[in-house]
């Protein structure tokens, strides 16, 4: 069963040595880090943010309903926002398209966890 909203007590990014600073990010998070430019990093493809301090590489997804694997060059994103068996996720295949939206919970998307501020 998928729980219907966030819970901080479920997330992964609570996990990452050390513990408690690290979360999954909101919708807001990626909001703020503006438009991205395409790049490669150590040989992977994806996108900087914030003049090259952040690279999301390009990954794939595991499609829901038929729980299918693509390798792919766009980047999926979750994020902590989420409202019934929805959540919302970035989702970007060139600095022009990028954008945030909701898809069912059973895809198999990606996290990047970020420092909590202190």
């Amino acid at each position: 069963t998928i729980a219907s909203s966030w819970n901080d007590n479920n997330d992964p990014c609570q996990k990452v040595n050390p513990a408690g600073y690290w979360k999954t990010p909101s919708t807001a998070d990626l909001k703020s880090l503006g438009t991205p430019v395409v790049g490669t990093l150590n040989g992977v493809s994806g996108l900087y943010f914030q003049n090259k301090k952040i690279f999301l590489p390009y990954c794939g997804t595991r499609q829901g309903a038929t729980q299918t694997l693509q390798a792919t060059s766009v980047a999926y994103y979750w994020t902590r926002d989420a409202s019934g068996s929805s959540a919302t996720y970035l989702y970007c295949y060139s600095p022009t398209v990028l954008f945030l939206t909701a898809v069912d919970r059973s895809y198999g998307l990606n996290i990047r966890c970020v420092r909590i501020k202190n």
